[in-house]
């Protein structure tokens, strides 16, 4: 077993030197999956960046990266800390309640710029047209957009194409399209999709209200073979509003 240093200096020179080796090789990985996000050392803001063969592993990073924040960052409200008083004893008459009112005021107020989600659903509801099946996975109830986690199965012996223009979001007599830019981090549908193949990726809309109980989503698809005549899939998904 390695004896550490004993001085802050050798140990900030013993840590450091651990941590070059692992940025090394971080950087080394993200060369092949995201470069501008851990850019090697030197490296000048006009300097271009080497471009991956392939988007495959910068996707599997994005989806990877979207499952931790969403167990990381519970995206139904609840707080992934908790902020206590913690005494030896507590002196007669002393009344902290106020105080861990206070306190959980911080801790809604954190979570709220951390993770600005207000509702998550999972309904898991399908549609299948021609061998091509439409999945919601999850929805994600936010202030400033809703985010629809979509699956497309094509089984067909055609490229199936997916046509933002015909893909709505409604509620009630509401019906609005998709956002017109969303974040750059989000995993996007393909506009087109191989035969045999599956995808994933994120729709987003103008938020919706969870309180509603239930939504409507559009999907259009067409294929170049006249054949497969497509209506719009439409998957309804109901749910009961938890109570406050």
């Amino acid at each position: 077993m390695p004896v550490l240093p004993t001085l802050s200096g050798d140990r900030f020179d013993h840590l450091d030197s651990l941590r070059s080796e692992g940025l090394a090789r971080k950087r080394e990985h993200s060369t092949l999956t995201m470069p501008s996000l851990l850019p090697f050392e030197g490296r000048a803001v006009n300097t271009a960046l080497d471009v991956p063969y392939n988007s495959l592993a910068a996707e599997g990073v994005n989806n990877l990266a979207s499952r931790i924040m969403s167990v990381v960052f519970p995206l139904n409200g609840q707080s992934i800390f908790e902020v206590l008083v913690e005494a030896p004893f507590k002196p007669e008459g002393k009344d902290d309640t106020e105080l861990n009112a206070v306190f959980g005021s911080f801790e809604e107020s954190v979570m709220d710029t951390l993770a600005p989600t207000n509702m998550l659903l999972e309904p898991n509801v399908s549609e299948s047209q021609f061998n091509v099946t439409v999945t919601v996975e999850k929805i994600e109830f936010a202030e400033t957009e809703t985010r629809v986690y979509m699956r497309i199965d094509n089984g067909t012996e055609q490229t199936v194409r997916l046509n933002d223009g015909r893909m709505k979001l409604s509620q009630g007599p509401k019906e609005s399209g998709l956002q017109p830019d969303p974040a750059p981090d989000y995993d996007r549908l393909p506009a087109d999709l191989p035969t045999e193949m599956s995808a994933t990726g994120i729709l987003t809309f103008p938020p919706a209200s969870y309180e509603e109980g239930s939504l409507k989503l559009t999907i259009g698809a067409s294929t170049d073979d006249y054949a497969l005549r497509f209506e719009p899939f439409e998957l309804a998904v109901v749910w009961t509003p938890s109570a406050e």
